[in-house]
C-alpha cells in the first residue's frame, strides 16, 4: 500500500538488500505525511525505535559497550544503511557532539530525516545505557515551527532552530 503510490513494486520489499532511490524515499515519506497528517512524523518515527525494529547497523550498535563506541561505529558503517547523509561526532570536554549533514536532500526530506535520526539516537542511547540519559541540547538547521512542545518533550533539553548545523549534544 505504501510502495505502489511511489511506483515501486511491493515484491521489491521482499529482498532486504534492495534500496530505493532518494526521490522514491522522499515520495514515500510525503505519502506517509499525507496518510498520517503528522507534521512531526520524523520525530515520532524516531521516538519509537526499538531493538527489534533494527537493521544490521542497529545490531552492531546494540553490542557496543559505550555510547561513544556506538557513535564511532555508526559513523564508520553508516553507508551500509544510507547513502544520503554524513554523520560525524566529536568529543568535547564532557560531551559528545553528533552532527548530521545532507548534501542533496530537499528541505522537506532533510527535516524529516534529521528529526528522525536525532529522535532515534536518543532512543538508542536509552536502549544501550538502560538509562534515560539527558540530552544537553539539540540544534536544527530548519526554521522553528510554531509549536515546539513535542521537540521539548522528546529531547527534554534546549532546542534551537535556524542553526548553522544539525547537532545533537550528549553528555559523556
Amino acid at each position: 500500500a505504501l510502495l505502489q503510490p511511489i511506483g515501486v513494486d511491493p515484491v521489491f520489499a521482499d529482498n532486504p538488500d534492495n534500496k530505493i532511490a532518494l526521490h522514491q524515499l522522499e515520495s514515500l515519506i510525503r505519502h506517509a505525511y499525507e496518510m498520517t497528517a503528522d507534521d512531526l512524523l520524523g520525530l515520532h518515527h524516531g521516538e519509537f525505535i526499538e531493538r527489534s525494529m533494527s537493521h544490521i547497523l542497529g545490531y552492531i550498535l546494540m553490542n557496543c559497550e559505550t555510547v561513544e563506541e556506538a557513535l564511532y561505529k555508526y559513523c564508520h558503517y553508516e553507508k551500509i544503511v544510507n547513502d544520503i547523509s554524513e554523520t560525524t561526532y566529536a568529543r568535547e570536554s564532557d560531551s559528545l557532539r553528533v552532527t548530521i549533514s545532507l548534501e542533496s536532500a530537499s528541505p522537506f526530506f532533510a527535516r524529516y530525516f534529521v528529526e528522525y535520526t536525532f529522535a532515534a539516537t536518543r532512543q538508542y542511547v536509552k536502549i544501550l545505557t538502560k538509562k534515560d540519559i539527558a540530552i544537553d541540547e539539540v540544534s536544527f538547521v530548519h526554521k522553528r515551527p510554531n509549536d515546539i512542545s513535542e521537540y521539548v518533550r522528546i529531547f527534554q533539553c534546549p532546542v534551537h532552530f535556524s542553526a548553522a548545523a544539525n547537532v545533537l549534544t550528549i553528555p559523556h
